[in-house]
């Protein structure tokens, strides 16, 4: 498994998140994606030794759903963000398995 197909497991935790699920769920969903967001960012950054816009978005993704001082909003609004993260890590994870990571 490439690190671009392996971004698509966090974009479907995303778009399951929409579902009724535990609490326990959405924290485990905050250590996954916070996890994957921060691998992906580093991994570009020292890439392209540059704050690229993938580094920007996986850095906001990082911190936005990061477990250890979460941001705490209603859940319209995380459903909103988790399709936004979804989006990001899938299209993260489609252009890299084209051949097109930047």
């Amino acid at each position: 498994m490439t690190k671009y197909q392996a971004a698509l497991i966090p974009a479907a935790l995303l778009v399951l998140a929409l579902a009724p699920w535990p609490y326990a769920y959405y924290q485990l969903l905050r250590i996954v994606v916070a996890i994957w967001a921060a691998v992906i960012a580093w991994d570009q950054y020292r890439l392209a030794k540059s704050w690229t816009p993938w580094v920007i978005c996986f850095v906001a993704v990082a911190v936005l759903f990061n477990p250890l001082a979460p941001i705490y909003l209603t859940r319209e609004i995380w459903a909103v963000l988790d399709l936004a993260g979804a989006a990001a890590f899938a299209t993260y994870g489609v252009t890299g398995l084209r051949g097109k990571p930047e």
